[in-house]
């Protein structure tokens, strides 16, 4: 499985190589990318000038206590510590990757405040063949490692009710589930986010199955148009 991860990033890692220019940011969203950021600046790959890489978080980061049970805990953490920006849904998040760092990797981080700076081990010392990201940072890479809660534009959504469209919308809405019982859900539809345990094998038979409800394409808020963050990438060395 570990394998199987490392190919996948390498292959994010070439096919973002290929189109990067001077002055670009990279984005990383989630738990799939994890090396990524580090690749990106991998010995022998002359990196585009002033190239900026940012990860995000989407789901929570666990304790120390949790995280040091992972067999590659290391090659995590040193793949995270290429980016130059790392964001976290809550500050408890942002304190145990922090935490983690402190405790697996000792003195070769230092903290201050919320900007910490990685001086990785030699990778001479490391296998060729089983070396991961881990040592593909320049020594003594600093980065921002930020809580950056993601929320809605409420003006927005404000400015739709008011329309004309979602009006009539929620009129035919009303009409169409006229004495039926209706379920809001805030997940997505899918099956890994376990609706079906959760909600569908409690209701009646007549119920109709997973795959006939509606899934709309709702706006996301994306972490790079957080202004916070983007200040924090062009901040960073």
């Amino acid at each position: 499985a570990w394998a199987a991860y490392r190919a996948v990033n390498e292959q994010f890692a070439e096919a973002v190589r290929s189109i990067l220019r001077p002055g670009d940011t990279v984005w990383v969203h989630d738990y799939h990318l994890m090396l990524l950021p580090s690749l990106l600046r991998k010995p022998g790959y002359d990196a585009p000038a002033r190239l900026k890489v940012g990860w995000f978080l989407h789901t929570p980061w666990p304790s120390p206590e949790v995280f040091r049970t992972l067999p590659m805990r290391r090659q995590l953490l040193e793949g995270l510590l290429g980016a130059d920006v790392l964001g976290f849904h809550v500050y408890d998040y942002a304190r145990y990757f922090l935490q983690a760092c402190t405790q697996l990797l000792g003195d070769e981080v230092a903290l201050s405040a919320r900007k910490l700076t990685w001086t990785p081990a030699a990778a001479a010392n490391a296998d060729a063949e089983h070396a991961d990201a881990a040592n593909a940072a320049a020594p003594s890479h600093s980065l921002v490692v930020d809580a950056y809660p993601i929320g809605i534009d409420p003006p927005k959504f404000e400015r739709a009710l008011a329309s004309a469209a979602v009006r009539g919308r929620v009129a035919q809405l009303r009409s169409q589930f006229a004495g039926q019982r209706v379920l809001l859900g805030i997940d997505r539809v899918d099956y890994i986010k376990g609706v079906r345990r959760r909600h569908l094998e409690r209701l009646p038979a007549t119920v109709a199955p997973p795959h006939s409800y509606p899934h709309p394409s709702l706006p996301s808020t994306d972490p790079a148009q957080d202004p916070r963050i983007r200040a924090a990438a062009r901040a960073t060395p």
